[in-house]
Order: C-alpha cells, then structure tokens, then sequence
C-alpha cells in the first residue's frame, strides 16, 4: 500500500514538472474531438488502401517510422522525412521538407491536384489529391461528407 501511494505521489511531481506534455495531450483530445479530415493513402504495391484519421495539430510524413506519423515506407521515392501537415484552426496546410545533401539543398516533390507545392506551402480542401513520390492520397472533409 505504501508503495502504491509513494508511485502515485511520484506521478504527480512528475506531472507537475512535465506540464508542457500534459498540454501537448490536452490539446491532442481538443483536436480529436474538432478535427474531422482524413487521408486516404494508396501507396504502389500496397494490397489494400490506407485511412487516416487527422487528429493533431501537426503531421509528419516520410519514410523513417521513427521520425513520420504517416510512414510511406514502401515507396522509394519519397524522402525519410518528405512533408509536414500543419492544421490551422481551419483546414490543413501541406509543406515541402527541405533537405540538405553534400551542401546542396533539396526539396521534396508534392504535389497538389498536379500542381507543384511552393515552400511556403498550400492549403488543403475537401477531395485534394497529394502526390508525394509515387504515392497518391486523398484529402478528405469527413464532417462535411454526405454518407
């Protein structure tokens, strides 16, 4: 019983300490609960497509499972870590990574409904297609879909 109440006295200093993380998940739930897109991944070679729900605030995608949240690992040509999705309060925005090899910079190919995505970024609506290497996804409005 001792230890049990010395583990539980121990978790609420650490809490208290780790506060930056305690409202990194508080607003992970507001997001869950606001955020209503999705993707829908068809990756070449894949047998079956991929959902995912949008949920935070901020997306990584690539090819390095410990560095993406949505790790395209079956495609070659799309860099370790290849573009960010940043939501802002709205919709999301989808950005190139820039990367710098033997002193010369890259940036990574997406691409919005065909249409090359500069630096800075573009803003995503209902039904866009992302190519990002080989991989085609769909970004999806799932509040606003009519089932």
């Amino acid at each position: 019983m001792f230890l049990l109440i010395c583990l539980a006295a121990f978790g609420a200093l650490f809490a208290i300490f780790c506060t930056g993380r305690l409202e990194m998940e508080a607003r992970a739930r507001d997001y869950r609960r606001k955020i209503h897109k999705r993707l829908l991944v068809r990756s070449p070679g894949a047998e079956k497509d991929l959902t995912c729900d949008l949920w935070s605030a901020t997306y990584i995608i690539g090819r390095m499972k410990s560095k993406c949240d949505l790790c395209l690992s079956g495609d070659p040509y799309v860099s370790r870590i290849h573009a960010a999705m940043l939501y802002d309060g709205r919709t999301y925005r989808i950005k190139p990574i820039c990367h710098t090899r033997a002193g010369r910079s890259y940036t990574s190919d997406v691409y919005v409904n065909d249409i090359r995505v500069p630096l800075e970024g573009t803003l995503l609506e209902d039904g866009d297609e992302i190519m990002l290497g080989r991989t085609a996804v769909r970004y999806v409005n799932v509040k606003g879909k009519k089932r």
